[in-house]
């Protein structure tokens, strides 16, 4: 596959040679690392626990163009990989029943990727995804200053940071992935600006509504509003939604030194098992939906 552009072949005020205006896989330079770790055992993967040994690389300038495409060896758990000036996408591929791989919505990801790429082209302070920063962009910069609540949490004795925001203490996040409550209705918070425009979140949504069995919305709910609807019994359901986990259930809150027990006893409970297995099912067997794009 190759973008749009001449192909013509420029030198750059920087010395570098062989820029294209756009780049093709019949150009690939491979450069292969001298050491290679051990193949990992794929029946017990923990994700980001297992890195390549390559990656791939591709140079833009803006007198040139893009460069030749490389494979090199590069980790990829590198911080300044993540936590600098820069956007990213997490876009997975899947090798279905048939081995056919194949891609999951990636349309969606292009063109948030896209956003992003428009707002990166800004100096902004970004403070915890404040109204008119860059929490709705896939930005390696909003993730670093969460590390150090992220350690917090642990210290706590909590897996993850749910994410806070206002004097009434609305929920936005949780972790890096969108947070969404099933209680009379399934809730996820609005994209607001703050909130990622997440290809999971999207995807629950979307199949919920056309399922048509509950209400299906988008509206902020605050941690007064969690806690009311806990004492009520009214919470069914509380996960958070990503592209890495799919989804990943929330048994228990520690807010304010109290406890919030959500009352889903299970590893998996009902709505959750059931998203997983609809959104796993048209990742792994692409025939069954159009989300799903052969590569």
């Amino acid at each position: 596959m190759s973008s749009q552009g001449s192909g013509k072949d420029v030198s750059t005020s920087s010395g570098m040679e062989d820029s294209v205006h756009s780049f093709k896989a019949a150009d690939l330079v491979i450069e292969l690392s001298q050491t290679h770790k051990a193949k990992p055992d794929l029946t017990n993967l923990v994700f980001g626990t297992v890195f390549s040994d390559h990656m791939l690389t591709i140079e833009w300038t803006n007198a040139g163009g893009w460069h030749k495409p490389h494979i090199k060896s590069l980790h990829l758990a590198c911080s300044a990989m993540h936590y600098a000036v820069q956007l990213f996408e997490g876009m997975k591929a899947y090798r279905g029943a048939d081995d056919k791989v194949c891609l999951f919505r990636p349309m969606l990801n292009m063109n948030r990727m896209a956003k992003s790429a428009e707002r990166a082209s800004l100096l902004a302070l970004y403070i915890r995804a404040w109204r008119g920063g860059t929490g709705d962009c896939t930005m390696g910069g909003n993730y670093g200053a969460s590390i150090y609540a992220q350690h917090e949490a642990v210290d706590y004795g909590c897996q993850q940071v749910l994410w806070l925001y206002g004097d009434d203490h609305q929920i936005t996040e949780v972790g890096t992935m969108n947070m969404i409550t099933f209680k009379e209705a399934l809730a996820t918070p609005p994209l607001d600006g703050i909130i990622l425009p997440g290809m999971m979140r999207q995807s629950i949504l979307e199949l919920t509504r056309k399922w048509g069995e509950f209400k299906v919305c988008e509206r902020y709910l605050t941690m007064a509003d969690l806690c009311c609807a806990l004492k009520e019994g009214r919470v069914k359901e509380k996960f958070g939604s990503g592209t890495a986990c799919v989804v990943s259930p929330v048994g228990c809150i520690l807010y304010q030194g109290e406890n919030l027990h959500i009352p889903c006893q299970e590893d998996f409970p009902q709505l959750a098992s059931r998203l997983m297995k609809e959104l796993t099912d048209v990742q792994y067997v692409p025939t069954q939906s159009d989300w799903s794009v052969l590569v």
